[in-house]
């Protein structure tokens, strides 16, 4: 196989397709870097520029001075705005680049860090004007909106212009390597512009064109900045993959392998590590770490507690005596359930219906003769839910998660539907998100499939601010009536 001295002037598209102009202006990271810390320094200038007008409009035609309180308070809001900003994950390339995730988490940030601003002034009682902090959360959230729209438009424009986007190399075969730039190009934040395309990298360390030819890397590289190296080799061509590993650690280029799961029901990787040993989950499953199990479970208890003492205290034994007086079941009703990890345990509720044979197998419906009138109540109401705090407090259940279904349901649905027990991976809930969106009472298949789905995406993008999103939206449509609930 004969060898050519390449340059950029002499080689075909065999050889290299060149979409980006070389060493044009700063870098992608320094961009981005760039970009972030202008989000960041401009919104804290204007939370101050915000926190100083909203002084000056409250207490203009007073002698109020700017003193060392207003000072101090100052500085804490730039602190907590930097720490809920952090916990947002405010200032990162995936929310600068996704518009809808990017207003989003400015709204949470700013939601969280007037919650505790104001819940530390009413705690504190009267240390400082409350009505000149709603002005200031207002001119903020105003000012620094319109600061972030103008960020985001320059930023996208920036970043995916072909002297500011990454410039990567592809190794592969051709259908390879067609079917993932149309895939990266779909994404909003893919930000990789192809600079050359390979077939391989020879036992020398030539690059290797797809017509044969071998091509010196240190005249093709120079001048160029290549921020990654994609090998889109399968996964058995592992003497070819080790070469291209070694040749980007040779060249100090990012080396990235295709790992192909088109097949796969893959909703977002999640990779682990074992030692040398690496292996991929299907979906990421933020209960898995020990903190975030803790913090639920320890929210968990102080929830049912204050519902059990404040709430449960005084109505269990209301509704024992209603259903005593109207009925001539039991006050409680027992029945088995699916929980974690399919283990079998028994759900809490108060007696809705008559005593009958198919209580544990049929599911009520809208015109079930089987219901009470109090059951009836109790069941539009979701009061009959109520003493499944019990179960809260016992560590069968968690107050929000997955409802869970009987045992005759799991049976049919497991085999109906794909994913069915994905959704048995973590604890049962009191209320989840399939039903504050609108998915409860009814159990076709077609429903069914759409709750196991928002189930499954809850398991995935499980987070405690998610949690007492749902709690919220729950009371919220408890509220209002719920035509689903029966």
């Amino acid at each position: 196989m004969s060898y050519h001295p390449p340059s950029l002037r002499t080689l075909d598209p065999s050889d290299a397709r060149t979409l980006v102009p070389a060493g044009a202006g700063l870098s992608y990271r320094q961009r981005i870097t760039s970009a972030v810390l202008t989000l960041l320094l401009g919104d804290l200038m204007l939370l101050s520029l915000s926190f100083i007008l909203a002084f000056w409009l409250r207490h203009q035609g007073t002698p109020e001075p700017f003193d060392l309180r207003y000072g101090a308070l100052l500085v804490v809001l730039n602190l907590a705005w930097l720490g809920s900003g952090a916990l947002c994950r405010l200032y990162t390339v995936d929310l600068l680049l996704s518009r809808r995730r990017f207003v989003y988490g400015f709204v949470k940030a700013l939601g969280l860090l007037a919650m505790g601003t104001f819940a530390l002034l009413f705690a504190g009682q009267e240390l400082l004007s409350r009505s000149m902090l709603a002005i200031t959360f207002g001119l903020f959230a105003v000012s620094a909106m319109a600061h972030r729209f103008l960020v985001h438009r320059k930023t996208w424009r920036r970043v995916m212009t072909a002297e500011a986007v990454r410039t990567a190399i592809l190794i592969g075969n051709p259908k390879r390597i067609g079917a993932f730039q149309e895939t990266v190009a779909k994404l909003p934040a893919g930000g990789f512009r192809t600079s050359g395309e390979f077939a391989g990298v020879s036992e020398e360390g030539m690059l290797r064109a797809h017509d044969g030819r071998l091509i010196d890397p240190a005249h093709w590289l120079k001048g160029r900045e290549i921020h990654a190296l994609f090998c889109l080799c399968g996964i058995d061509e592992r003497d070819e993959v080790s070469r291209i590993a070694r040749f980007a650690e040779r060249h100090g280029i990012r080396f990235r392998l295709l790992l192909d799961f088109q097949d796969l029901p893959v909703s977002r990787l999640q990779f682990y590590d074992y030692g040398v040993y690496a292996f991929i989950g299907l979906r990421p499953e933020p209960l898995e770490q020990l903190r975030n199990q803790l913090l639920k479970r320890g929210f968990d208890l102080a929830f049912s507690l204050l519902v059990i003492a404040g709430l449960l205290s005084w109505l269990i034994p209301l509704v024992a005596l209603i259903i005593k007086l109207t009925s001539r079941g039991p006050v409680f009703f027992l029945q088995e359930r699916t929980g974690l990890d399919g283990q079998t345990f028994r759900v809490l509720k108060f007696c809705s219906m008559e005593p009958n044979a198919d209580a544990h197998r049929k599911a009520a419906d809208p015109e079930d003769e089987r219901l009470t009138p109090l059951g009836r109540f109790l069941r539009r109401s979701s009061i009959d839910e109520l003493p499944q705090f019990f179960n809260v407090l016992a560590g069968h259940m968690s107050v929000v998660g997955p409802r869970p279904h009987m045992l005759e349901h799991t049976d049919i649905y497991s085999r109906l539907i794909g994913n069915y027990m994905v959704r048995h991976l973590i604890q049962p809930g009191i209320t989840g998100w399939a039903q504050v969106n609108g998915y409860r009472g009814s159990t076709d298949e077609k429903s069914m499939r759409e709750r196991v789905a928002l189930d499954v995406w809850y398991i995935e993008n499980w987070s405690f601010l998610l949690d007492l999103r749902i709690i919220f939206r729950t009371a919220r449509n408890l509220l209002r009536g719920e035509k689903n609930a029966y």
